[in-house]
């Protein structure tokens, strides 16, 4: 498969509620060529998704009105082939009843890198899992004292 993929203005539909949060999402994002726009809630983004095309989706699992994986799955009854990260600070809450199941192509477990974040991404667009990827860039082992912040 093919690594070499461009993600440079890239559109990127990003869904979370915390402002502090999406806004360090947006502006990582925005650093590395993509273009984001940002909802804080499901409907509007849904909405949104429907008037003009996105590469991508970034949906947070706590939502109001509609977790994430739910707004996943009304993402992929309009866009089946339409990439989606789940972040979630609650992976525990993901069980049988709430498993993303199809409708989710990554799951992102909060507090997340941005090399966690790039590595996603990456992986997502050229179709890979993530452990295929060789980037060397993505895949560094930091000791915590060198990590970025946490998003």
């Amino acid at each position: 498969m093919n690594t070499d993929v461009n993600l440079n203005r890239k559109k990127v539909l990003l869904v979370e509620d915390e402002p502090l949060v999406a806004k360090s999402i947006k502006m990582l994002l925005e650093h590395d060529g993509f273009s984001v726009e940002w909802h804080a809630e499901a409907e509007p983004a849904l909405t949104s998704f429907e008037l003009s095309p996105h590469d991508l989706v970034i949906t947070d699992h706590s939502l109001s009105g509609m977790n994430g994986v739910d707004f996943a799955a009304r993402i992929k009854s309009i866009a089946p082939e339409k990439p989606i990260i789940l972040a979630t600070a609650h992976l525990y809450q993901l069980d049988d009843a709430n498993h993303p199941g199809n409708v989710v192509d990554r799951i992102l477990n909060k507090p997340f890198t941005l090399v966690e974040l790039r590595s996603a991404i990456l992986a997502i667009m050229a179709g890979l899992d993530s452990e295929s990827l060789q980037d060397p860039r993505l895949n560094q082992n930091f000791k915590n004292e060198n990590r970025p912040e946490n998003l």
